[in-house]
């Protein structure tokens, strides 16, 4: 028999095991191996059909995880057997804390035996826990199950595609055997889930939350009430029934939702409706043009809601007149200026246009005297627009005007030839004699006296067909003309590949290597620290081929605060808190000095998703003065405070100095003191929340950086 232990801040990025072996436990068939998990970060990835952490096929295993935070998956892709998440063959499994995620495969488990009831056991008294199943396997179970809160605070999350056997034990117990959630002021929740969805299938709690505290006739006795967080999202049915949903629909822009549940404890049946109140969210189609726009006019586009058939209207802009080719009406001349026009296509409208006058005559050849070698001649021009003449003069030459000559014998490669020179005056002429042109062959097409290969040039002769001489062109070498590629090895993230070709004339091959690719395969993203109220999370991802080291890493955003509403603190009604439903964290105010909305001047707007106004609604918004401090509380998660420059700094007569603008999940903190010097009093801004995200925008500039 073996152990292994993990404790303090060990970080295992990502264990994976070999073939049929457990990523962190025993291999294949192999002797006992203890696993004791005591704090750390682990990933742990099981081989063929062996558990994430836990046993390798045919062997066995004990798993203890008292605390850190483990990621434990089975193998995918397991040919023989199922692979559990946390567990496999024969192994006890035991868990007391920690903040644990285990997936099943196949026939495994995600946490419990990985061939249906091969596990002996499976104890869990603490922890935070999300597991998964599959249709062949529950996400707990394959072997005996046993859950209760006894050493920790307890929330699991069992997740299967039947969500009422997500949890079973091989021992026939049933759920409420199985799970013993005692009133010991230690949280108690288990959840059951359909796969795919956030539908809860049953419920079993201890109504041990964050307001839980002893009663004065029974102080070891944990008196039953949940958080503000938990009513809504279950509903206020904090008991020791056991709860499972019968019936639920959700609600729309303009009519509640519900969720119904029955108490599945024998003899019991009482139920329990809890109401969705209405989104206030319309649905709007695309929209229909009920007024076309025309060249000067607005057309109007007209929206409807597919829930509630309410409507709303946006305008459509007038495009503007569009006009077609230029039409001449009249061209210009060299005197008179012409005239164009072109027609909008969309209506009657005409826009006209002249042409200028060219300036240039459109001169015509009237007559023509031609000069000589001694005596000058002339040539009188006519506008065939205006009619207006010049004339211009042709110089005596002063000389013969032989120009180029003819050729009255051609000279040939072997013979000189004659060229004749003739005034075109006078007729006076003269000869010259043309020298024997030696380029002047009459080389035939010639004949191929030497064929060309890929590699050597060949040979062409020409003949003279005058005086028999010869001359020789190269043929250039054809070169090795390759046929197609062809693949020998695919080139990997980590390996080149290769390839060839054959000329298609000769015995030559060409070969190359394929460069190593720079694509990645990726797996799945896995969350290597989960973010909180106030800290960035992170998740990873490696490459699949085998060899490969790369990892992305991705940040998480902080989830913000999810407050309660603000409560008054008993026995001190200057003071009021409220309470993170996450991480507990507590906030308190001073009232002692406040007023409510209808004391409070102001030209600011409280605008919801919908961009609807919706400060004077007291039961989504409401303000609240305190001291120098104004509160503004919005029951929404996106909202927007807007006005201008002047609606804020104006709130300093009223004796404010700070506003304070709150949503769901963001609070923002904005001095006045800060804004004056912004911009002129006229200027827009807007102070937005989506969710923890806020931004204050002043005239078109960001200035987010004042926010605290």
């Amino acid at each position: 028999m073996y152990s292994f232990r993990i404790s303090g801040n060990a970080e295992l990025k990502d264990v994976r095991g070999g073939n049929l072996a457990a990523g962190i436990g025993s291999g294949y068939d192999s002797d006992k191996v203890d696993v004791v998990i005591d704090g750390g970060t682990i990933n742990a990835t099981g081989g063929d059909s062996a558990a994430g952490i836990g046993s390798g096929l045919n062997s066995r295993s004990s798993v203890t995880i008292k605390s850190g935070t483990v990621n434990a998956k089975g193998n995918q892709h397991s040919n023989n057997f199922g692979s559990s998440g946390i567990g496999g063959s024969y192994a006890d499994v035991t868990i007391s804390g920690g903040t644990i995620t285990a997936t099943g495969y196949d026939t495994g488990a995600g946490i419990g035996g990985s061939d249906n009831n091969n596990s002996s056991s499976i104890t869990i008294t603490g922890g935070t826990i999300t597991a998964t199943g599959t249709s062949d396997a529950p996400a707990i179970g394959g072997g005996s199950v046993s859950i209760s809160n006894t050493d920790s605070a307890l929330d699991i999350t069992a997740t299967a595609p039947d969500a009422d056997n997500a949890i079973q034990s091989s021992d026939g117990k049933k759920l409420d055997k199985v799970i013993q959630l005692a009133e010991n002021g230690k949280k108690g929740l288990v959840k059951l889930v359909k796969s795919g969805t956030t539908s809860i299938s049953r419920l079993f709690h201890n109504g041990v939350y964050a307001d839980s505290h002893s009663t004065s006739h029974s102080p070891d006795r944990v008196t039953p009430e949940m958080s503000e967080a938990e009513k809504a999202k279950y509903g206020d049915i904090a008991s020791v029934h056991n709860w499972k949903v019968s019936d639920h629909q959700e609600p729309t822009c303009g009519k509640d939702g519900y969720i119904d549940y029955i108490c599945m404890v024998d003899h019991c049946g009482t139920t329990f409706r809890h109401t969705l109140p209405a989104t206030g969210q319309h649905t709007w189609n695309e929209g229909v043009v009920t007024k076309k726009p025309t060249c000067t006019e607005l057309g109007v586009r007209t929206f409807t809601c597919t829930v509630c058939h309410n409507t709303r209207t946006e305008a459509i802009e007038a495009p503007g007149h569009e006009y077609g080719e230029w039409v001449i009406d009249r061209d210009a001349t060299c005197i008179e200026e012409g005239s164009k026009h072109r027609d909008c296509i969309r209506s009657d409208a005409t826009q006209t246009e002249s042409i200028p006058a060219t300036g240039q005559h459109q001169w015509k050849v009237l007559s023509t005297t031609a000069a000589t070698c001694g005596q000058d001649g002339t040539v009188t021009y006519q506008c065939e627009v205006c009619g207006d003449t010049k004339t211009e003069t042709l110089n005596a030459t002063g000389q013969h005007s032989y120009g180029a000559g003819v050729v009255t014998k051609a000279a040939t490669c072997a013979e000189p030839g004659i060229m004749t020179y003739t005034c075109v005056v006078c007729g006076d002429s003269y000869t010259e004699s043309i020298p024997v042109d030696k380029t002047a062959h009459k080389w035939d097409a010639g004949v191929v006296t030497k064929e060309a290969t890929c590699t050597a040039d060949g040979v062409r002769t020409f003949t003279c067909s005058a005086c028999g001489d010869t001359r020789t062109e190269a043929i250039e070498a054809l070169g090795h003309e390759y046929g197609e590629w062809v693949i020998d090895r695919d080139a990997t993230c980590v390996e080149q590949g290769s390839k060839h070709r054959d000329c298609i004339r000769g015995d030559d091959t060409q070969t190359e290597a394929i460069p190593v690719s720079k694509t990645h395969t990726f797996g799945e993203w896995v969350i290597t620290k989960e973010p909180t109220c106030t800290e960035k999370g992170e998740k990873q991802r490696s490459c699949t081929v085998s060899g490969c080291v790369v990892t992305e890493t991705q940040e998480l955003p902080a989830l913000g605060h999810q407050w309660s509403s603000w409560t008054p603190v008993e026995g001190d009604s200057s003071r009021e808190y409220r309470i993170c439903a996450v991480c507990d964290a507590v906030e308190y105010r001073d009232v002692s000095h406040s007023s409510d909305n209808s004391t409070i001047s102001t030209g600011l707007r409280v605008l919801d998703p919908a961009q609807a106004d919706i400060l004077q609604n007291v039961q989504l918004v409401r303000l609240n003065q305190i001291s120098d401090v104004l509160y503004i509380d919005v029951t929404h998660e996106t909202a927007s405070l807007q006005g201008v420059l002047s609606d804020l700094t104006g709130l300093r007569s009223e004796r404010i100095e700070t506003v304070v603008f709150s949503t769901e999940r963001c609070t923002s903190t904005l001095s006045l003191s800060d804004v004056a010097a912004l911009g002129a009093g006229d200027t827009p801004f807007t102070l937005s929340h989506s969710g923890s995200t806020a931004s204050f925008i002043v005239g078109g500039a960001d200035h987010t950086a004042l926010l605290r």
